[in-house]
């Protein structure tokens, strides 16, 4: 695939996959939060791609869930 070719979407996860290879080599202990979010699932897919299908660092789960306030504590 050529330069000119290439589309802006193809342009954004070849760096990104170059930023994670980066990463990887410039810091000794790295782990990569996840949160089972689109963005997070996005991230995982970006970085088994750019480590030809493993990820060679730890994936730590976030849990984001959270108790919805209930309308007393809002004013409402």
């Amino acid at each position: 695939m050529t330069e000119l070719s290439r589309t802006h979407l193809d342009q954004l996860e070849n760096q990104s996959i170059f930023i994670f290879r980066e990463a990887y080599h410039a810091f000794k202990n790295i782990a990569m939060p996840w949160s089972m979010g689109k963005d997070s699932n996005v991230l995982i897919w970006l970085a088994r791609k750019a480590f030809l299908g493993r990820v060679p660092f730890p994936v730590l789960h976030i849990d984001t869930n959270f108790q919805k306030c209930s309308s007393s504590a809002n004013g409402r």
